[in-house]
């Protein structure tokens, strides 16, 4: 149950969570003969104190505008708009000012008044407290959830006044309300994940992706085929969570030629919900990347033509594809991140208009993704059955050495033996019947040392306990 917190507007949460009083709101603008500079510094101090509740520099992205729920990159200009708002106060504010003061207060105004005088004011007050803060300063505070009513702390549920000082820089796509319900939403739920389990488990999912910190190592899988609502689902999901869901390229986390570069990290940078879709089939899933992304360790990453910038990951990463991609069955690491969430029910007379009409029921998918949250601080995760017995089949549809041993050879009889060599040629036939990529002798000897025993002789290596089916039933007289 969420309640309101009445804390005043001028607080705010600091970095352990306790509540800060804040500066005053007001600008606060000292006389004349308090100032202690001149030129384009005194005016940019001017700046600070005429809008440093107003706009902000984060270092590595560019400045930001308070917009009354959260900071929002300033993408056409507002702060160069404000130095010249400020350029014209100043002039008014000298009228009536002894003639000595006016002059030198019109001199400095004078020389920020072209496009690199404004620049300048801007460069130098983007390095002064209140108005420049570090990325990783902002969207610090994992349990804070911003929504268009207010901020939610997930931690105590309850519901805090926007304000500026907590630097965040998203917003939901809708109020919180708990206690908000739609049967639309709930029947289409029901209709296209009837396992109830299965789709608990996924509102569990979603749940702990409102928490601004990498909790689990998970990468859910959502697949099935075409027409089975995923899309429909994992669409309205991304339209409550606003701001905080964002869809990425998902080459991003598939095996591919080239490098990319670092820019596509910055847009994780106070993300909740990261979604990937719709792979090529047969693409291979890039580990190393995939683990790196559901790790939570610290992300280095720049916008074109700004600086590199360091923040601690917030998100948590969703996959969702017709076709699984490749993923190696002997990655124990990668496959205790993955989990396959099965959509597969084809809707027979789906309702275009669905996604529309959703749009109408955010606050209801909202306090279903909350719920969610709600249950997994009981339980955690907590897969269920159909959620393991398909990942299980997809590890196993994931290693194709298995596939051979069990197709092509007999094992499990210690007297058994095969030469490498020999093995190596019956998997490299088999695998080329089969389509799959070439595994070098070398990879494939070290994977299957890792399940039978290999024993060196004069005659070379042979792997012990196993047997070419063929060869075996041919020396026991059965039919080919």
């Amino acid at each position: 149950m969420i309640g309101t917190e009445h804390a005043d507007a001028d607080q705010w949460v600091d970095q352990d969570g306790a509540v800060q009083e804040a500066q005053s709101d007001e600008a606060q603008v000292l006389p004349f003969n308090k100032e202690m500079h001149s030129g384009q510094l005194r005016i940019a101090e001017r700046f600070v104190r005429a809008y440093g509740h107003k706009l902000l520099f984060v270092h590595g992205i560019g400045w930001h505008y308070w917009t009354g729920t959260h900071w929002v990159e300033d993408k056409d200009g507002k702060a160069r708009r404000r130095v010249i708002a400020l350029l014209k106060d100043i002039r008014h504010e000298s009228v009536d000012m002894p003639p000595k003061q006016r002059d030198q207060l019109l001199a400095d105004v004078k020389k920020c008044e072209s496009s690199g005088g404004i620049t300048g004011v801007l460069e130098l007050a983007k390095h002064m407290r209140p108005m420049t803060v570090s990325a990783e300063e902002t969207n610090a505070h994992p349990h804070l959830f911003n929504a268009l009513n207010g901020t939610l702390n997930l931690e105590t549920g309850q519901l805090q006044p926007h304000n500026p000082r907590n630097m965040i820089t998203k917003c939901a796509g809708t109020s919180v309300r708990p206690d908000a319900h739609s049967e639309l939403w709930e029947n289409f739920l029901q209709e296209v994940l009837p396992d109830e389990g299965v789709r608990n488990y996924l509102q569990r999912v979603f749940g702990v992706a409102m928490l601004g910190t990498v909790r689990e190592h998970m990468l859910p899988i959502l697949t099935g085929t075409g027409g089975n609502g995923k899309s429909v689902c994992i669409d309205a999901v991304l339209a409550a969570f606003g701001d905080y869901g964002i869809t990425v390229d998902p080459k991003l986390i598939m095996r591919t030629k080239h490098e990319r570069h670092a820019t596509f990290l910055a847009d994780l940078h106070g993300a909740r919900l990261v979604v990937t879709s719709e792979t090529d089939e047969g693409d291979v899933i890039a580990a190393a990347t995939v683990k790196r992304l559901t790790g939570g360790d610290k992300i280095r990453a720049n916008r074109m033509r700004e600086n590199t910038f360091e923040f601690t990951p917030s998100h948590s990463l969703v996959y969702v594809t017709n076709h699984k991609p490749q993923v190696s069955a002997d990655d124990k690491a990668m496959w205790r991140r993955l989990s396959v969430v099965p959509f597969d029910v084809t809707v027979a007379e789906p309702d275009v208009k669905l996604p529309e009409k959703l749009k109408g029921q955010l606050p209801a998918v909202l306090a279903w993704v909350y719920q969610g949250w709600v249950d997994y601080q009981r339980q955690g995760l907590n897969p269920p059955a159909a959620v393991l017995e398909r990942t299980e089949s997809y590890r196993s549809e994931s290693d194709p050495l298995s596939q051979f041993i069990a197709e092509e050879c007999v094992n499990g009889n210690p007297l058994m033996k095969v030469k490498a060599k020999a093995l190596y040629e019956a998997w490299a036939a088999w695998a080329m019947k089969q389509g799959l990529p070439a595994m070098t002798n070398q990879e494939f000897g070290r994977r299957m040392s890792e399940r039978f025993e290999k024993k060196a002789t004069s005659s070379g290596a042979q792997y012990l306990g196993i047997a070419i089916r063929a060869e075996e039933e041919a020396e026991a007289g059965l039919p080919l």
